[in-house]
């Protein structure tokens, strides 16, 4: 028996000094303070406020962002930088509209066929009910002129949050909401999301509206007797329709955003129960608010990827009419599940079409000890929503077949994930990670920034095991 030890424990300081002798094999990289790449960067919350229901628009170089907010009509702020908005050049696009007479709500501005056609709600002079507008202009700077003199539906009811959505096919729809207003059901005042068809001009309706969702779940029905779904946009992936949705009131912690899937344009919609995609966040460590009422969302993409804007409460103590905007990625994972990789709250990468850069991971080999693809599905995990989407493992293994010109690597953990680890770059040079040190705010990420250099394999190894929701490789793009 004593013998058997002994062999035991020799062998133990053999495997010691094998990984001491192993590591000694390896040179310490030496990085950059990230500000040597500040330019890559943005952060929520973003430089505008006293606004809300942002919808953001890309046409070439330019950022167009259109919101509820001023006296009368719409405001549009532009930039050619998404990180830029607080020197955003702003322009009154939309005097407001013969038939309207305040309280220009929820724009949204789509270019279709040739004309760029902006979507709003506003009070009807004739009754003083919310109803639904539309205008158009040549150009996404406007001015925008409302060809109807009346309000394009004329129900009997409030409606607002007007969306545009146009089919593969080319036929369109109108998505919006009938408001709480005066819509009684039971004891409760209930926003509930519509659909209806819309002639090709877009200035009529075809057929009548459907019922598409009503709040029906816990996580929707916080706000007690006035219950909504509301801020309605629908987007098309695989064959299926997601529509999005906005829940509670707005000027709350509780306001979220959630989706419903639907296999045809009009529905019926079911919610899964991967909801809400955008919550609010309290603090890991004393369970303060620090992100409230994220809501009324709308998306835009950048080269091959999808950005959803949406605003907070500017206080989370005290939540206003008050909201501020903010920016995250979102997506699909394989198996149709929606997600947005939100709210974040620290340094998030531009997109990367405007940085000229490309996500290496997808074009990497990966070997590791759970689904490898998890750590390049696109998914962050920053959202509670996408727990079942997080990476477990000790160690993960990217390798190229051609060598990439990288000079920074992001690991994005689950938030509040404590551990130490080594990121060991084409078995020569190596980086020490320990997570608690980029604290827990949601959306953290280690960032690695070096000099550019050729890699042909990165591994990462833990300590413990480790969930993590995405390693990012970021490389110049080859001729």
């Amino acid at each position: 028996m004593k013998r058997i030890v002994t062999m035991f424990l020799l062998a133990v300081l053999l495997m010691a000094a094998v990984n001491v002798n192993a590591q000694e094999e390896y040179t310490m990289l030496e990085t950059l303070h990230q500000a040597t790449y500040h330019d890559r960067f943005y952060m929520n919350p973003q430089a505008l406020s006293s606004i809300g229901d942002p919808f953001i628009l890309k046409e070439g170089d330019t950022y167009y962002c259109y919101a509820t907010g001023g006296s009368s009509g719409f405001y549009m702020w532009q930039t050619d930088d998404l990180s830029n908005w607080g020197s955003a050049k702003r322009t009154h696009v939309f005097e407001g509209s013969s038939w309207a007479t305040k309280n220009y709500w929820a724009p949204e501005v789509h270019k279709y066929k040739d004309k760029y056609v902006l979507m709003y709600s506003a009070q009807w002079e004739n009754d003083y009910k919310l109803r639904l507008g539309i205008a158009f202009a040549d150009s996404p700077e406007g001015p925008f002129v409302d060809p109807l003199d009346k309000p394009l539906l004329r129900k009997s009811y409030c409606a607002i949050d007007a969306h545009l959505f146009v089919d593969d096919d080319g036929t369109p729809y109108l998505f919006y909401v009938r408001d709480n207003y005066d819509n009684f059901i039971g004891k409760n005042q209930v926003s509930q999301t519509y659909g209806v068809q819309l002639s090709e001009d877009l200035l009529s309706i075809v057929g009548e509206p459907v019922l598409l969702t009503t709040p029906e779940n816990d996580w929707e029905l916080k706000s007690g007797k006035y219950i909504w779904n509301e801020g309605v946009y629908v987007l098309k992936n695989n064959g299926k329709y997601y529509l999005y949705f906005s829940a509670n009131y707005t000027s709350t912690h509780d306001y979220c955003v959630g989706v419903a899937v639907s296999d045809n344009v009009l529905g019926p919609y079911v919610k899964p129960v991967e909801n809400p995609l955008l919550a609010p966040t309290t603090s890991l460590v004393n369970g303060n608010v620090i992100v409230s009422g994220p809501g009324h969302n709308a998306f835009f993409t950048v080269g091959d990827e999808l950005f959803t804007s949406y605003h907070v409460n500017t206080s989370n103590e005290n939540p206003m009419m008050n909201r501020t905007l903010c920016i995250d990625r979102a997506g699909f994972h394989e198996d149709g599940t929606a997600y947005i990789n939100g709210v974040s709250l620290k340094k998030q990468l531009l997109p990367l079409e405007d940085i000229g850069l490309v996500n290496a991971t997808k074009m990497a080999t990966i070997i590791s000890d759970d689904d490898a693809e998890l750590l390049r599905d696109g998914d962050y995990c920053i959202s509670e929503a996408s727990v079942n989407y997080l990476w477990h493992g000790t160690q993960a293994t990217l390798t190229w077949e051609n060598a990439i010109t990288s000079d920074m690597l992001m690991i994005y953990p689950q938030r509040g994930m404590k551990g130490t680890g080594k990121v060991i770059i084409n078995e020569q040079y190596y980086v020490d990670i320990n997570l608690a040190s980029i604290g827990s705010q949601p959306g953290a990420a280690v960032i690695l920034s070096c000099k550019p250099m050729e890699i042909t394999s990165c591994r990462v190894t833990w300590d413990q095991e480790t969930a993590l929701g995405e390693i990012i490789v970021l490389a110049h793009p080859t001729e």
